[in-house]
């Protein structure tokens, strides 16, 4: 009889296989909550949880640039507002 192959770990099988269909997960988490006695259901969900409230999504970074963009002009108008003033004193 020929020995049994070892099946990869479920952290291994979720980053490798799992990944495109469900949400990305932390998989160190998933493990250390199994570790911990924890339910693979109620594991499982709070890995991925953990993971999908951590991760920024491109929506996310579009937002925080026009966001920036509005701090950027807003900054320039008070630093304009202050300066000019200051400029002509002295001019």
């Amino acid at each position: 009889m020929g020995r049994a192959k070892a099946r990869p770990s479920l952290s291994y099988r979720l980053n490798c296989v799992y990944m495109p269909i469900m949400a990305t997960m932390n998989a160190e988490m998933y493990d250390a909550l199994r570790a911990a006695g924890a339910p693979e259901d109620k594991a499982r969900a709070a890995a991925i949880a953990i993971s999908e409230e951590s991760l920024a999504t491109k929506s996310d970074i579009v937002r925080l640039g026009r966001e920036f963009s509005i701090v950027k002009w807003t900054l320039a108008l008070v630093i304009a507002t202050t300066v000019i003033p200051l400029i002509r004193d002295f001019l």
